[in-house]
């Protein structure tokens, strides 16, 4: 029943009070509905430009993000150069430490072998090797004692010439090397 009066009773209401038959009641309508359409198209003017605008922006958006796409697809493929060549040079900066390393001793025998040593060292150092190794003891000796010794062709000389002398003494315990 209550449907019935909401339904009804606008009806009933409309039908014994009637519609108002005064002419300018129709022209305030029609000025009303000139004044809605005018608002209406307003409206819509102003939706299609804020549409225009919104449009605009949205394609700027779109090619700052292709830019910025573009651009990290070339940081990828820049990083992904990167990543295969650092194991290879690492490898050959390996390879070539080890080369260097493995040459050196061959360089430095090859050097030793190019440019011999001074003979005069060697012999003196012969010579106070075989004085320490018998026991005597000496002291370095001058250059010229040294030599001396050489040139007798004796090494078992050598203490008595840096005893004191050109010759061993005729009393001296080097008589017996003699």
């Amino acid at each position: 029943m209550l449907p019935l009066l909401r339904i009804g009773l606008p009806i009933l209401l409309t039908l014994l009070i009637g519609c108002d038959d005064d002419p300018h009641s129709e022209r305030r309508q029609a000025a009303e509905n000139a004044s809605a359409a005018r608002r209406l198209i307003e409206a819509d003017a102003a939706i299609r430009k804020d549409y225009a605008t919104v449009a605009r922006n949205l394609s700027a958006e779109r090619t700052e993000i292709g830019r910025q796409r573009d651009q990290l697809e070339a940081e990828r493929k820049d990083l992904a150069i990167e990543r295969q060549r650092a194991p290879l040079i690492a490898e050959g900066l390996r390879s070539s430490g080890l080369l260097l390393l493995s040459g050196l001793p061959l360089i430095l025998c090859w050097a030793l072998l190019l440019y011999p040593q001074d003979e005069t060292g060697a012999a003196e150092l012969e010579d106070l090797l075989i004085l320490e190794v018998s026991g005597i003891e000496t002291t370095l000796a001058e250059p010229a004692q040294v030599t001396a010794a050489e040139k007798a062709g004796d090494p078992r000389l050598l203490p008595c010439l840096l005893e004191g002398g050109s010759a061993p003494p005729p009393t001296s315990s080097c008589d017996s090397i003699r």
